[in-house]
């Protein structure tokens, strides 16, 4: 997890329990010294914040369970305290399209925290009007945290108090943890507008707003028509498959760097043989995208075996395209595009975010989509140019801007890494100053120290009218340190004690002692 979940927890921690309780945690919780300052966009191992919040745990006498939903009360508010309030709020009208575009907001903050595995959420409704959240993420055992997210939620940007029932709890066939949690109203005979929307205002939700309907009275022009060939260029990135998830048409930069056929309504090739579904979490068929039409959807390519029917049309369009080239010599820019794939690894996966729409016509489902990058150089190892990009569509400048926002990101990170190794430096700067004063002050009177500092080059002398000086020896320790009855360790503790028992009757009685050398010590006293 991010350094960001760390603060958090240590924000919670010392909110409620005070700076002294933290330190306890991460003290027996074997945090060293120099990695105390948790850093936020700087990736751990989940294993340490697991091990932070077990020994909050037993440290503050709380179940796991209950200190979670308190982390996650908590979380929801420091969000909120660190800008994130304004995002939050527009979400969602009512709680229940709050937690329909959470998955949305993940994907959006994946952008400044590469690689967060962030939880996927799904929202399905009862017939008595409650909410069904599908919570779905691979770390075990933190649902918790999500019950005290939507609790806190609801009351602060909904005005709704909602209490929350763990349905069931199962695993996936990818291991990911499944919980269903049924989210109702805690006073339901007088129901919020805010809570979720009603059936009477939306009879089915989403389908409506989210397709292509011949039927409905839009005045149109019949001659006007658009080819097929001119929607895929215009539209780049696109798939349509039927209720069969059979795929009959792509656009012209999927098609190219997925290397398909241009003729896909005899390739017989499947949706599921090309893509995996990354978001939503469910079962990819035609009615259930057709139930979840108005949210984010994220496919991702995998990978063929060499028996699939797509894997053996690729590697025949693959050959005919540089063949063609080859016998062309005219068209040498296909030609250098084709050879730039093959001699960069390309990455195994290409991520694909957007929209489904259903097309009442050819009764299809539309994937409207755009390519995901992490980088430009990821951009460039998948085969993807910015001009395969439509001018129309905005990814152009999300890409750039997204590039420029990392390089912003890297010089937050090294900034936070710079300004946490200056507060450790300061630290061991502050215990070596005091292990120094120690020694100081066990040679020199305290006063004279502090004019030492203050005037290391002027003179220090003081005239005092009388003194006493104490001359001490220990008798007979010649004769005792040669004695064979006698071990050395038992000479070095018995001058350990009794120097360390005269040391404190010169506190005591502000004696100030010159010197200790074997069984002798010199004393001087200021009349």
């Amino acid at each position: 997890m991010y350094g960001f979940i760390h603060r958090a927890l240590q924000d919670l921690i010392v909110r409620r329990y005070g700076k002294e309780e933290w330190k306890r945690i991460i003290d027996k919780a074997g945090i060293q010294e120099e990695s105390r300052a948790f850093l936020l966009h700087q990736s751990y191992d989940d294993a340490l914040t697991v091990k932070l919040v077990s020994t909050a745990c037993e440290i503050l006498g709380s179940s796991m369970e209950n200190m979670l939903e308190k982390f996650g009360e908590h979380f929801f508010q420091y969000c909120v305290d660190n800008g994130y309030d304004r995002i939050l709020r527009i979400l969602g009208s009512t709680l229940y399209d709050f937690l329909f575009n959470l998955d949305a907001l993940h994907d959006h903050l994946g952008s400044s925290y590469q690689g967060m595995n962030a939880p996927s959420f799904r929202c399905t409704s009862s017939l008595d009007g409650n909410i069904i959240l599908h919570y779905y993420s691979l770390r075990h055992g933190l649902y918790p945290i999500v019950i005290g997210i939507v609790k806190t939620a609801a009351k602060q940007i909904h005005n709704t108090d909602v209490k929350i029932q763990v349905i069931s709890i199962s695993t996936t066939s990818k291991g990911k943890c499944h919980v269903q949690m049924l989210i109702s109203q805690v006073d339901g005979n007088h129901p919020n507008a805010n809570f979720i929307e009603s059936a009477a205002q939306s009879p089915v939700r989403g389908e409506r707003s989210s397709s292509f309907n011949s039927g409905a009275t839009v005045a149109t022009n019949s001659k006007i028509r658009i080819k097929v060939g001119t929607f895929c260029q215009a539209f780049p990135f696109h798939i349509m498959f039927n209720r069969q998830l059979k795929i009959t048409q792509v656009g012209h930069s999927i098609r190219r760097v997925l290397k398909l056929p241009a003729n896909l309504a005899e390739a017989d090739i499947h949706f599921n043989s090309l893509f995996q579904l990354d978001r939503p979490q469910m079962r990819f068929n035609f009615k259930n995208v057709i139930s979840h039409i108005n949210i984010v959807f994220i496919i991702s390519t995998i990978n063929q075996s060499p028996e699939d029917p797509a894997c053996q049309y690729q590697r025949q369009f693959s050959n005919h395209s540089l063949e063609y080239n080859t016998s062309n010599p005219s068209n040498n820019t296909n030609l250098r595009r084709n050879n730039s794939y093959n001699n960069t690894s390309i990455s195994d996966t290409i991520k694909l975010k957007g929209q489904m729409i259903y097309v009442h016509d050819s009764d299809s489902m539309l994937f409207l989509c755009s390519p995901r990058f992490n980088s430009l150089e990821e951009l460039a190892q998948q085969g993807f140019f910015i001009s395969d990009f439509p001018i129309h569509d905005t990814t152009r400048d999300v890409i750039l801007m997204s590039h420029i926002q990392r390089n912003r990101r890297d010089l937050v990170q090294l900034r936070e890494q710079a300004t946490n190794e200056l507060q450790i430096l300061e630290a061991r700067l502050r215990e070596d100053k005091r292990r120094t004063d120690d020694l100081l002050h066990s040679i020199l009177p305290i006063r004279i120290v502090n004019q030492l500092r203050l005037a290391p080059r002027d003179p220090i002398h003081e005239r005092y009218a009388m003194v006493t000086v104490l001359f001490s020896d220990i008798v007979g320790f010649t004769a005792l340190c040669s004695s064979s009855d006698i071990e050395p360790l038992q000479v070095v503790r018995m001058l350990d004690e009794l120097y360390l028992k005269f040391d404190e009757l010169c506190t005591i009685n502000d004696v100030y002692k010159v010197r200790s050398f074997f069984e002798s010590c010199h004393t001087l006293t200021y009349m």
